[in-house]
């Protein structure tokens, strides 16, 4: 490596070392360096953080008077390369504040500390899960359920139980749907699909084995597979032609926890809500509905 090249790799190192962790501190680092445009964006994400997590950039920009493109150029100027990055960098700090408060479940709890910390694993949950969740990945979804044959759902343990909760949800709205009790079935069930089919793989890891199996042999049978995990990088996803990726935090109770059967039936509920209205009515992006 040359020298001028060293130069240039140690200058960026420390730049990054010397940058604030904290979103807000960031933002306040920056404040001064920032375009007068900008700093109403910054204005209004460190009056409203919450708010900011579940608004697109054209909505950010309409409550803080200004463009879209400024709310992009503000993320930049913080150093992100997007609204995305610098949303989830503004969850983790929200959520670390927060924590503070509510940092777990001690034995030495009185009734009242134990119910409010189990309750906001599961508020966050759900907060989280609305920065995870694709909204395109949601629409693809919902459109390939639409046109299918039938929807098939497929888990293990207490995704199981959510895979029965869905499969009576969609009969009662008129929608074929199927679901099995033990890894045999589901198996054979799954190798019998086809292409008019879509499979639901339900799983928090990403990683249970028979559910992977099962959504394989749907994928090779030649079905459309839906994931519904936390993990974006895991042997499900890999299968999976749409990734729904829930964000409930890790607990005691991995995904047998509260928190993470709550996100996982916050996204199977969007796509029944939508079903149930006919969500979209028109195609856009490419996507076809008929």
């Amino acid at each position: 490596m040359s020298n001028t090249s060293f130069s240039s790799t140690h200058t960026l190192f420390q730049r990054r070392s010397l940058m604030p962790h904290s979103c807000s501190d960031r933002i306040r680092a920056r404040y001064d360096a920032l375009a007068p445009a900008e700093r109403r964006v910054a204005d209004f994400v460190l009056r409203a953080p919450d708010a900011v997590l579940s608004l697109t950039a054209r909505e950010m920009g309409s409550q803080a008077e200004t463009s879209e493109a400024t709310v992009i150029r503000f993320c930049q100027s913080l150093g992100y390369k997007g609204l995305p990055e610098f949303r989830t960098d503004l969850m983790r700090d929200i959520f670390a504040a927060k924590r503070k408060d509510y940092q777990g479940v001690n034995p030495s709890d009185n009734a009242s500390e134990l119910i409010r910390k189990v309750a906001y694993r599961s508020i966050e949950a759900l907060q989280q899960t609305l920065t995870t969740v694709d909204p395109e990945e949601l629409q693809r979804a919902v459109v390939a359920i639409r046109q299918a044959r039938a929807t098939y759902f497929f888990g293990s343990g207490g995704s199981a139980h959510m895979a029965q909760q869905m499969v009576l949800k969609f009969l009662r709205m008129g929608q074929r749907a199927v679901t099995y009790t033990d890894y045999f079935s589901q198996i054979i069930g799954a190798s019998m699909l086809g292409p008019e089919d879509v499979a639901v793989g339900l799983s928090y890891t990403g990683a249970t084995r028979d559910t992977v199996e099962v959504v394989t042999a749907a994928k090779e049978a030649g079905a459309t597979v839906i994931a519904v995990t936390n993990f974006p990088r895991s042997p499900l996803t890999e299968v999976a032609d749409i990734a729904l990726i829930t964000g409930a935090p890790p607990g005691i109770l991995g995904g047998e926890a509260g928190p993470a059967r709550i996100a996982q039936l916050m996204v199977l509920d969007a796509i029944a809500t939508a079903l149930a209205i006919n969500w979209p009515q028109a195609p856009t992006d490419g996507l076809t509905d008929e």
